[in-house]
C-alpha cells in the first residue's frame, strides 16, 4: 500500500504526459515542455528507482515504475520533444537550460540502464556529464551562474555524478572538484543577523540571499574521495539550517534524499581567497563577532547565461557580521535588478539615455557588460588584502578597480576602494553607485540629507515603485566624510553597525546625491527566518549613494559597532589618509595610500603592508620587491608575502632578529624568492630576537 501512495506522483505526471502527447500541446505544453518535462520528472524518477528496490513492491508495480522511467528518458532522448544536438548539446535558451536538458537525458539513462533503448545512449550519457563538467565549471573553481543559479548547473550534474559511482563511470577524484567546493565555501556570508544568524550565500545575478543546499550535496559526494574537504561543506549545510528547518531544494531531486547528514561536519577557517573568473573574496576574524567580508566580482567566466546580472565591479560587503552593501536580491524577477546603475559599479554617463541624477531610474539601466575582465593582483595577508582589476568599455576606456580590506583592528576595519580610467573616457562624467543598508538621515559636506523613500511592496514583476533622487550637492576637494546609521538588527550582538563613508578627491568638480529604494520579496524559508528574528514582515532597503565626477575617484568606508563608536579623526597626511582614533585599548594610527599601509597601537604591535613594488620603510625596517606584510610585536616579527606579481621580496630588519628558518641574507637584509600567482598561497616567515 505504501508503495502504490509512492507510485501516485509519478504514475500522474506520466499520464499528463500521455495526454500531452496524444491530445495536448506535446513539446509546447506549458507545464511539460522543453525541460519543464525534467523540473517534474528528475524528483520522480528517484521515487520510481526506490519502488523497484523495495522489497514490498509487487510485479505489477515493479513493471508500471520501469514503464514510467522508460516514457520519461525515451521522450527526452527524442528530438521531435525538442531540437537539441545531440553530439554539441547546441539549443536554444540559457546555457543553465540546455546544460539541465542534457543532464536529464543522462540521468535517464543512469536510472534505468538496462532498458534497451536508453541503455544504447549510455556512451553519450556519460559524455553529457564529463563536457558539461568541463564546459561550466573552471579550473580555478570559478562557477558559470549566480549564486542561486548555479544550483541549475550543478544539481542535475552532481546527482549523476553519484549515481555513476558504482559504475566507475564518473569520478569525483578530479581536482576542479576541489576547486569548486572551494568557490562554494567563498560565497558563505558571516553570521547574517536579518536571518537569525544563519549563514547564506551571498546574492548576485538572478537570485537571492538564501541558505546554499549544494554544500550538503557536494559533501556528500566527496566524502569518499576527499573526506576533510567533505567535512568544511557539511559544515557550511548545518550552518545554513534552522532550527526544525533543514536547507533543502525539490527542484531537482528532494536534496535531502542525496545528503548524508551522518558525515562529521569539520569547521573551517575560511579567509580571504581568489578565484579567478568570478570573484576576489576578502574575509578577516572569521567566526568571531567581528567578522567581515567582501566580494568584488571581477571576472568573466560567470555568465549571462548562467542568469548574472551587468555587475562588473560590484562589490558586497558584510561588516563586523551585518550586512552593509548587498546587491539587491528581490527573489529572483520580482523585481529584477540586473541593470549596471543599480550596482556597486561604474556607469559612463554616455551609457546613461538620461541624466545621472534622474529620478525613478530604471532597475535596467546600462544592460551591458563591460569587456576583457581582468583580476590583476590579488595580495592576502593577515591583517588585509587587495584585490584588483580592469575593465574595458565599448570605446576602449579602461576602468582598473583596486578593493582593499583593512582591519588592522578587529573592531575597526577600513574598506578603501579606488577607481581609475585610462583611455578615450577617462576625462569623461561617470558614476559611482555605493548601495547602502542603512536608514533615516545622513550627515553629509553639503549638511543633513534625509533621502525620499521608494519601496515596491511584496513580489512584483515590475517594480511599484523606482529609486529616487536627491538634491545634487558638491564635493569638496580632499576627503568629504559622510556618516551612516545602519540597520538595526535584533539578533545582532551590537544591534547592528554604522559607518563613515570618505571620498577623496584632487578638485572640486564632483557631484552627489543620496537616494533610496527597497523591495519586500524573498524565498519563503528566508522571509519565515527574517520574520521570526526581526518580528517583523521581510524588507530590504538601501540608501543609494551616487558619485559623479570626471576623474579618479576614492571610497573609504569605516564601519563600527553600533555600541562602540570610535573617537578619531581622519586626515591627509605625508603618508596618505590618516585616522587616529581612541579605541578601549588605547590610541592607535592607521595611514594608507594606494601603495601601502601603516599601523600601530603604540605599545604591543605595528604593521607595514605594501600592496605593489615600491619600497617603504616604517617603524625601522625597510621592504623592498613587491607585496608583503610585516606584523612587528614586541619579541616576533612575521613577515608574509603574497601576490599575483612573481620576484625577490627583501626585508631589512634591525640588528637582533634572526628567522627561523634559513633565508638569503646579506647583513641585515633578507631575501625570499616568490612565485607569484592568482591561486598561490601566502608564505610566513617568523623571525625572533637573538
Amino acid at each position: 500500500a505504501a508503495v502504490q501512495t509512492a507510485l501516485a506522483a509519478p504514475t500522474n505526471l506520466a499520464v499528463q504526459l500521455v495526454s500531452a502527447l496524444a491530445s495536448g500541446d506535446n513539446r509546447f505544453d506549458r507545464t511539460l515542455g522543453y525541460y519543464g518535462l525534467g523540473l517534474q520528472s528528475s524528483p520522480q524518477t528517484v521515487v520510481l528507482n526506490a519502488v523497484l528496490i523495495n522489497p514490498n513492491a509487487t510485479a505489477a508495480q515493479r513493471t508500471l515504475a520501469k514503464a514510467e522511467l522508460a516514457l520519461f528518458g525515451s521522450i527526452f532522448w527524442d528530438n521531435d520533444w525538442f531540437p537539441i544536438d545531440n553530439k554539441s548539446g547546441s539549443g536554444v535558451g540559457l546555457a543553465n537550460q540546455i546544460q539541465q536538458y542534457l543532464q536529464y537525458r543522462t540521468q535517464s539513462v543512469f536510472a534505468d540502464p538496462s532498458q534497451p533503448f536508453l541503455s544504447a545512449q549510455m556512451a553519450t550519457a556519460v559524455s553529457y556529464a564529463s563536457t558539461d563538467f568541463g564546459t561550466y565549471f573552471s579550473a580555478t573553481g570559478a562557477a558559470a551562474g549566480s549564486t542561486h543559479y548555479q544550483s541549475a548547473f550543478f544539481e542535475p550534474l552532481i546527482l549523476n555524478y553519484m549515481n555513476s559511482g558504482s559504475q566507475g563511470l564518473l569520478s569525483m577524484a578530479d581536482p576542479k572538484w576541489a576547486a569548486y567546493a572551494n568557490w562554494e565555501m567563498s560565497i558563505q556570508t558571516p553570521p547574517d543577523p536579518r536571518f537569525g544568524n544563519l549563514r547564506k550565500g551571498y546574492s548576485n545575478g538572478d537570485g537571492n540571499t538564501e541558505a546554499d543546499v549544494r554544500t550538503g550535496m557536494l559533501g556528500t559526494a566527496m566524502y569518499s574521495t576527499n573526506p576533510a574537504l567533505a567535512g568544511n561543506l557539511m559544515w557550511a549545510w548545518q550552518q545554513s539550517n534552522a532550527p526544525g528547518q533543514l536547507t533543502e531544494d525539490s527542484q531537482f531531486v528532494t536534496t535531502l534524499a542525496a545528503i548524508d547528514p551522518s558525515i562529521p561536519a569539520i569547521a573551517p577557517q575560511l579567509a580571504s581567497t581568489n578565484i579567478p573568473g568570478y570573484h576576489s573574496v576578502e574575509r578577516h576574524n572569521f567566526g568571531t563577532p567581528q567578522e567581515t567580508a567582501l566580494w568584488f566580482i571581477d571576472g568573466g567566466f560567470y555568465s549571462t547565461g548562467g542568469h548574472r546580472h551587468y555587475d562588473d565591479g560590484q562589490v558586497s560587503v558584510y561588516a563586523l557580521a551585518a550586512p552593509l552593501s548587498v546587491d539587491w536580491n528581490a527573489n529572483l524577477y520580482y523585481p529584477e535588478t540586473p541593470g549596471r546603475f543599480m550596482h556597486n559599479s561604474v556607469v559612463y554617463d554616455t551609457e546613461l539615455s538620461h541624466a545621472w541624477n534622474a529620478d525613478n531610474a530604471l532597475l535596467g539601466d546600462v544592460m551591458k557588460l563591460m569587456g576583457n575582465p581582468t583580476n590583476t593582483e590579488f595580495e592576502s595577508f593577515g591583517a588585509s588584502t587587495q584585490a584588483a582589476a580592469t575593465f574595458t568599455s565599448g570605446d576602449g576606456t579602461v576602468w582598473t578597480r583596486n578593493v582593499r580590506t583593512m582591519a588592522f583592528d578587529a573592531a575597526y576595519p577600513i574598506i578603501y576602494v579606488t577607481d581609475s580610467f585610462a583611455g578615450p573616457s577617462a576625462g569623461a562624467g561617470k558614476t559611482v553607485t555605493w548601495n547602502m543598508m542603512a536608514t533615516g538621515p545622513v550627515s553629509t559636506p553639503g549638511g543633513a540629507v534625509t533621502p525620499v523613500t521608494r519601496f515596491s511592496a511584496g513580489c512584483q514583476s515590475v517594480a511599484g515603485a523606482l529609486p529616487s533622487d536627491g538634491n545634487v550637492l558638491a564635493l569638496n576637494s580632499g576627503l568629504n566624510q559622510f556618516t551612516f546609521t545602519g540597520a538595526t538588527w535584533a539578533k545582532h550582538p551590537a544591534g547592528g553597525i554604522n559607518w563613515d563613508l570618505f571620498t577623496l578627491a584632487n578638485d572640486a568638480t564632483g557631484q552627489f546625491f543620496i537616494g533610496n529604494w527597497g523591495h519586500g520579496c524573498n524565498p519563503v524559508a528566508e522571509a519565515g527566518q527574517y520574520q521570526k528574528a526581526n518580528n517583523a514582515t521581510f524588507t530590504e532597503t538601501q540608501h543609494i549613494l551616487r558619485l559623479h565626477d570626471n576623474g579618479p575617484i576614492t571610497t573609504m568606508i569605516m564601519p563600527w559597532a553600533k555600541n562602540a563608536k570610535p573617537t578619531r579623526t581622519v586626515t591627509q597626511a605625508a603618508c596618505g589618509t590618516q585616522v587616529v582614533q581612541t579605541t578601549s585599548s588605547g590610541v592607535e594610527t592607521t595611514c594608507f595610500n594606494d601603495s601601502m599601509a601603516q599601523y600601530t597601537n603604540g605599545t604591543t604591535a605595528s604593521v607595514l603592508s605594501i600592496y605593489d613594488a615600491s619600497a617603504q620603510s616604517a617603524f625601522g625596517v625597510t621592504a623592498t620587491g613587491g607585496s608583503q606584510e610585516i606584523v612587528i610585536a614586541a619579541n616576533q616579527i612575521v613577515w608574509t608575502i603574497s601576490g599575483i606579481a612573481p620576484g625577490v621580496r627583501r626585508l631589512t630588519l634591525p640588528a637582533g632578529w634572526s628567522p627561523t628558518t634559513a633565508l638569503t641574507q646579506t647583513g641585515g637584509s633578507f631575501a625570499a624568492d616568490f612565485g607569484g600567482g592568482p591561486q598561490t598561497a601566502p608564505v610566513s616567515y617568523v623571525f625572533t630576537r637573538r
